[in-house]
């Protein structure tokens, strides 16, 4: 079997009726043509289809959307997460989404500063200067106290 060629009518069905769901590689074979093969054949044919599909769809998102996980699939299931009784699970779907959304970061940037850009009367710049949010400073610690009994 070429694995770079295309597809047979047969392994067409076999995909479709197999990646549908529901059904097992055994019994798609046998729905898509191939039950006077032996069982073993049939494993073996269907391992080669399968990975035939894989090669060919290249981009692993191709592939999740040839298998129905499309965008759709996925943020339904991430709110089925968010709706199941374990304050857990909800709380890990609300972070799935909220990554996909966007909405946290991985780790704040806690370094914030300036750039002052100086321009001379003609419009040429003069050497710009990055000046960096120094922390405030602790005040200077007052007198010693000793304590005498």
């Amino acid at each position: 079997m070429d694995l770079k060629g295309e597809f047979t009518l047969k392994e067409l069905n076999f995909l479709e009726i197999y990646l549908n769901g529901g059904v097992t590689i055994d019994n798609a074979m046998i729905s898509a043509g191939y039950g006077f093969l032996e069982e073993r054949n049939r494993y073996y044919t269907a391992n080669r289809i399968l990975w035939k599909h894989v090669e060919q769809a290249g981009d692993i998102k191709k592939l999740m959307r040839s298998c129905g996980l499309g965008e759709v699939h996925v943020i339904l299931k991430i709110k089925q997460l968010m709706d199941d009784p374990s304050p857990t699970i909800q709380a890990r779907g609300a972070e799935l989404a909220a990554k996909i959304l966007e909405m946290t970061k991985e780790s704040i940037d806690l370094r914030a500063g300036i750039m002052i850009v100086i321009k001379t009367p003609d419009g040429k710049i003069i050497q710009p200067t990055t000046v960096q949010a120094q922390p405030k400073a602790l005040p200077a610690p007052g007198p010693k106290v000793r304590m005498i009994k």
